[in-house]
């Protein structure tokens, strides 16, 4: 889809740690290019692997 034609999309994701995985990792890199808006939240950082933080 071109950029001109992309809505914000907002994605809540509580208790992050239980989907913080190399993947995900990997979409927080590329969220903001198309869009993507999140809003995490867990406990501590340390629930979190090092690539992720």
């Amino acid at each position: 889809m071109p950029e001109e034609k992309r809505k914000d999309f907002y994605l809540y994701v509580d208790e992050f740690q239980n989907f913080a995985t190399d993947s995900f990792a990997t979409i927080l890199a590329e969220a903001r290019k198309y869009k993507l808006n999140l809003i995490m939240a867990n406990q501590y950082i340390a629930q979190m692997s090092e690539q992720v933080r």
